[in-house]
C-alpha cells in the first residue's frame, strides 16, 4: 500500500481554546491541503510500474486500490523529533540488529539522515507506525529490509534538467529572468506554449505529462494516435472543445472531491446559524447540487461530443464491453486513449447517478443555485419554516423595490434601479451589528445624498464599485433570516 499525508492537516479545526467553528482561512487552507493530497494520490495511481498487474488504479483503497490518503498525520509522526525517536526505537530490531548488512545499509542512506530534510525519516516513521497498527499486530523482528524504489515507466527528470529546458513557468514572483528573452512568466515555457486547456483538470494533467514523459513506446503511440484522430476530425474536435469541455470551464473535479472529503455532517457542527449562505449543511447541499449538474448536464454533453471522435470500431467494442461491469486495463490499451476516456466518463456518470437521484429527492431545485435548501415536505416543521423563509424573501424583495423608488425620488429621477442588493456571507454569530445583506450604490459620490435623505442608513464600506450600506429594516430582515436558518439546521433530517 501507499500512504499519502501532509505535515499540515487537511481537517479544519478551530485554533481557539474555547473551540467553536473553524475560520474561513482555516477552511480554505484545509481544502488546499486536501486538494494537494488528492493530486498526489492521482499521480501515484498513474504510475503503472508500481501497481500490481491485476489492480485497477481507479479503485478506492477500501476496494483494493493502492493509495490511502491521510487527512492528518498520527501524533507520533507529526514533528521531526518524535518521528526520529520512533524510527530509532523501532528500526534496529526490524532490520535484525545494528551489525546486519541491512541495518548498515540503512545507516549509510544519506537521504534518511539528512538533517536539513526530515521528510524521508518522517515518511519512514509513518510507514512503521501504520504497519504496527494494521490488524492490531506487532511488527515481526528481523523480518524487514529497506530498499530504494525504482520507477521506470516514465522518464525521471530532476529540477535542474526541468529548469534548463524551461519545462514549466518559473516560480510565481521570481520574474522572467530565468526565461528566454521576450516571453512572460505565463507563456515562456514549454508548458505555457502547449497549454491551451479549457479546464483546471486538463491543465494539471498536462503538467503531470510534462513532468513525467513517457518512455513506453506503445503508450507514446497511443497518445499520438489520439492527437492524429483529433487533427483529422477537426469538426469533432471543435465540438468537443466548445460543447463538451466548454461546459466544464468552472468545474474543478479534484477540488470538488477534496471538499466532499472535508465535509463532516455532525450534530455539533450543524448547530450554527451564523450566515445566510454559509454553514456545513448549506455547503454539503451545494456540493450535492454540483454533482447533480455534473451528472445530468455537463457529463452527458461531454460524452456525446467525445463519442463522435472515437473510431467506430473502438466505439462498438466499448459499447459491448460496457455491458460487463469488469474493466480490463489491457482492453483499454487496445482501444486507444479516446475510447478509454469515453469508457471512464460513462463509468463516472453511472457512479454519480445515485448522488444525482439523492439531489432530486432532497434539494429544493426551484431555489438552487441561488439558495440551497432541503425540500420542505420532509416534515411539517420544515414546511412551516420554509413558509416563513419565503415570506422573509418576499419582504426583502419589497423593501429592495421601495428603496429603489425612494432613491429615484431623492436623486431627481436619475437613480432608477441603481440600488443593488448584495449578499455579504459571514461566519460566526449574529451579534456585533454584522449584516448579511447590504445595499450598494454604484458611485462613491452618492454617499452625501444618502446620508442626507436616509439618516437611518448605516454605511459599512466604500469601495471603487460604490457605497455599501444597510437600513434598519434590512438589518432586521437579515437577522430574522439567520434565526430561521439556525432553526432549520436543527430540524433537518439526520442521515
Amino acid at each position: 500500500d501507499v500512504y499519502v499525508g501532509c505535515t499540515e492537516s487537511a481537517e479544519a479545526t478551530s485554533s481557539s481554546k474555547g473551540g467553536g467553528n473553524p475560520t474561513r482561512a482555516q477552511l480554505r487552507r484545509a481544502r488546499e491541503v486536501s486538494d494537494l493530497l488528492t493530486k498526489c494520490s492521482s499521480a501515484i495511481n498513474s504510475r503503472d510500474d508500481i501497481l500490481p498487474p491485476t489492480l485497477d488504479p481507479s479503485m478506492a483503497p477500501e476496494e483494493g486500490g493502492i493509495c490511502t490518503v491521510l487527512d492528518k498525520l498520527p501524533k507520533p509522526v507529526r514533528t521531526p523529533p518524535s518521528a526520529s525517536e520512533l524510527v530509532d526505537r523501532t528500526v534496529s530490531s526490524l532490520l535484525g540488529g545494528e551489525s546486519t548488512d541491512r541495518h548498515l545499509s540503512y545507516r549509510g542512506d544519506a537521504a534518511l539522515h539528512n538533517a536539513s530534510d526530515t521528510l524521508p525519516k518522517q515518511s519512514l516513521a509513518l510507514l512503521l507506525h501504520l504497519l504496527a497498527k494494521s490488524d492490531g499486530k506487532h511488527l515481526e523482528e528481523d523480518a524487514y529490509e529497506i530498499l530504494p524504489g525504482a520507477l521506470d515507466s516514465y522518464l525521471t527528470m530532476d529540477r535542474t534538467a526541468a529548469l534548463s529546458i524551461n519545462l514549466l513557468p518559473p516560480p510565481r514572483g521570481s520574474g522572467v529572468a530565468t526565461c528566454v528573452v521576450g516571453g512572460t512568466e505565463q507563456n515562456n515555457s514549454l508548458y505555457g506554449v502547449l497549454n491551451r486547456t479549457l479546464t483546471r483538470m486538463g491543465a494539471r494533467l498536462l503538467e503531470v505529462w510534462l513532468r513525467q514523459p513517457l518512455v513506453n513506446l506503445n503508450e507514446i503511440v497511443r497518445r499520438q494516435d489520439a492527437v492524429e484522430r483529433m487533427f483529422e476530425e477537426c469538426s469533432g474536435r471543435d465540438r468537443l472543445r466548445d460543447e463538451g469541455l466548454g461546459t466544464l470551464g468552472n468545474v474543478d473535479l479534484d477540488g470538488l472531491a477534496g471538499r466532499l472529503g472535508s465535509i463532516e455532517m455532525n450534530e455539533e457542527e450543524g448547530g450554527g446559524g451564523g450566515a445566510i449562505v454559509e454553514g456545513p449543511t448549506s455547503r454539503a447541499l451545494e456540493l450535492l447540487y454540483r454533482m447533480h449538474v455534473l451528472a445530468e448536464k455537463q457529463l452527458p454533453a461531454l460524452i456525446d461530443a467525445l463519442t463522435d471522435l472515437v473510431p467506430e470500431d473502438q466505439r462498438r467494442d466499448e459499447e459491448e464491453d460496457g455491458e460487463d461491469d469488469h474493466n480490463d486495463d489491457d482492453d483499454d490499451a487496445d482501444r486507444g486513449i479516446l475510447a478509454s476516456a469515453l469508457s471512464g466518463l460513462r463509468r463516472v456518470r453511472s457512479e454519480l447517478s445515485r448522488a444525482s437521484g439523492l439531489a432530486d429527492a432532497v434539494l429544493d431545485m426551484d431555489l438552487a443555485p441561488r439558495e440551497f435548501r432541503v425540500k420542505s415536505d420532509f416534515s411539517r416543521e420544515l414546511a412551516d419554516l420554509t413558509s416563513e423563509m419565503d415570506s422573509n424573501t418576499r419582504d426583502l424583495d419589497e423593501h429592495h423595490a421601495e428603496m429603489n423608488e425612494s432613491w429615484n425620488r431623492a436623486s431627481g429621477g436619475k437613480g432608477d434601479n441603481q440600488v443593488r442588493l448584495e449578499t455579504e456571507a459571514k461566519s460566526g454569530g449574529a451579534g456585533g451589528g454584522e449584516v448579511t445583506w447590504q445595499f450598494r450604490l454604484p458611485k462613491q459620490d452618492d454617499q452625501r445624498l444618502l446620508m442626507k435623505e436616509f439618516p437611518d442608513a448605516m454605511i459599512h464600506k466604500m469601495l471603487k464599485n460604490g457605497v455599501y450600506f444597510s437600513t434598519r429594516e434590512l438589518r432586521q430582515l437579515a437577522e430574522r433570516k439567520r434565526e430561521l436558518n439556525g432553526e432549520r439546521q436543527f430540524r433537518l433530517p439526520k442521515q
